[in-house]
């Protein structure tokens, strides 16, 4: 008897399994270096994934939010060195998260690069109308990503 896949899906099961496994592996293996722990606020759950897996092979420790409100939420738990945020998000957007850390004591000089895919987000971060240290575009390329953060995290 065959059995019958669904090719795309089971890829996609595949590669975080793997991934995950390999997350565990570097946590057995090597510690978090100092001045490397960043904030990733999406909610989209396969960005703040793709982003975990990508960050944590280079020893960063990720603290992963879904939304604004969890993203405050985890900020008063944790001190973090960058916060990397979605600009376009269901309820509280990345504009008004990025509004509440400047207004909170303590955090408003912790860096902030935007994620977003719009052309016109980017524009308007690079003529400085946000409080924010930068922008990455979406889709997210590691070494792009990569590059961004080592400008922030030691």
């Amino acid at each position: 008897m065959k059995i019958k896949y669904n090719s795309k899906k089971w890829r996609i099961v595949r590669f975080f399994n793997i991934m995950e496994e390999m997350i565990e592996e570097a946590k057995t293996k090597e510690k978090v270096k100092v001045g490397r722990t960043v904030l990733v606020v999406d909610d989209d759950v396969m960005n703040l994934r793709m982003i975990e897996m990508t960050l944590k092979r280079k020893e960063y420790e990720v603290i992963k939010a879904d939304s604004g409100q969890a993203a405050l939420a985890r900020l008063q738990e944790k001190a973090v060195d960058l916060i990397l945020l979605d600009v376009e998000m269901p309820g509280m957007s990345g504009i008004e998260t990025l509004d509440e850390i400047r207004s909170r004591q303590g955090l408003s000089q912790v860096p902030v690069l935007f994620l977003s895919a719009s052309e016109d987000m980017e524009a308007a971060v690079e003529n400085g109308e946000y409080a924010v240290q930068g922008f990455i575009n979406k889709p997210i390329l590691p070494q792009k990503l990569y590059e961004r953060i080592e400008e922030f995290c030691n």
